[in-house]
């Protein structure tokens, strides 16, 4: 790719270069946008904004991949902005996200405690506060953020979606179910929204209910094997063990691994006369890593 011409005294124009191809979305040139940034910060080493570009370029990179090391490289970068200018509050945002891409929850909070310090009305610095809270099982602490998120701002559906997911946590399931509503009142298309409000609703043993929820999530999403799974779970509680069966032949479709879904469907093909189909479920639900299908077996002195 052509590079354009510079002013070598100006490093801005590195970093102006690359800011197009990142908002546009052309995400397989980052690394080729990081090369930029790094030429820029050899004539400007103390451009805090090129080290948070930088931070933000390997933090995409991080998600697409998942890669560990993707996220502490990211870190790295916000840390050098954050030392050359430690009063910007996207700073800690984002160094707050890629803690939490490495599962350091705790230094995510303490990022966004920061962020939150130098602007206190910034609602997604809430809104991932409690994420990270959510994560160590700080439902409560976790609650209050989303409630400081949606005041700031409450046309945003994802917060009221992650304070259902607290209060389900929290095993108040009528009041999650609110926040799911309001959530798909805000934005009715997202297959994880009825994924969850199901999920509730299962909980309170709305089987029924449940499954009007995971027929929705299917709707919006036909690949999504945890709604096949937990619309065959539902439907075992209503005995339906053939429609069980069927919806759990599908999220093993779609997962090959679901180990569940096996021990699920091996249930339901007990309760449907089938034991040796049942056995061989229970079976390889042990084999990928579900323990509890094997002590089924063994408690029972199940063998063919």
């Amino acid at each position: 790719m052509e590079k354009l011409q510079i002013n070598p005294k100006n490093g801005e124009v590195y970093f102006n270069i690359g800011i197009p191809r990142y908002i546009t979305g052309r995400y397989e040139e980052i690394n080729k946008i990081i090369d930029d940034c790094g030429e820029a910060l050899e004539i400007n080493p103390m451009s805090a904004e090129v080290y948070y570009i930088m931070g933000i370029l390997k933090l995409r990179l991080a998600n697409y991949g998942g890669a560990i090391d993707e996220f502490n490289k990211a870190i790295e970068n916000f840390n050098k902005a954050i030392e050359i200018n430690p009063k910007i509050s996207k700073f800690y945002f984002n160094r707050g996200i890629s803690k939490s891409g490495i599962k350091d929850y705790s230094g995510a909070i303490q990022d966004y405690n920061k962020a939150i310090e130098i602007n206190n009305k910034s609602e997604y610095s809430y809104n991932n506060r409690g994420n990270s809270k959510a994560a160590l099982k700080d439902y409560s602490g976790a609650i209050e953020d989303f409630n400081k998120a949606i005041e700031i701002n409450p046309a945003i559906a994802i917060f009221y979606f992650n304070r259902g997911v607290s209060k389900s946590g929290l095993q108040d399931y009528n009041s999650a179910i609110q926040d799911y509503n309001k959530a798909i009142e805000i934005c009715d298309f997202y297959a994880e929204f009825y994924l969850s409000k199901g999920f509730s609703k299962f909980k309170l043993q709305d089987y029924s209910g449940a499954i009007q929820d995971f027929n929705k999530a299917i709707k919006f999403n036909p690949k999504y094997a945890e709604a096949y799974y937990n619309r065959g779970y539902s439907k075992a509680n209503l005995k339906d063990y053939v429609g069980a069966i069927q919806d759990f032949n599908k999220a093993i479709e779609l997962n090959p691994k679901f180990a569940e879904a096996y021990y699920k469907r091996g249930n339901s093909k007990n309760k449907n006369g089938d034991k040796n189909g049942a056995f061989l479920d229970w079976s390889k639900a042990g084999e990928l890593g579900y323990k509890e299908a094997y002590e089924y077996i063994k408690k029972n002195n199940l063998l063919l």
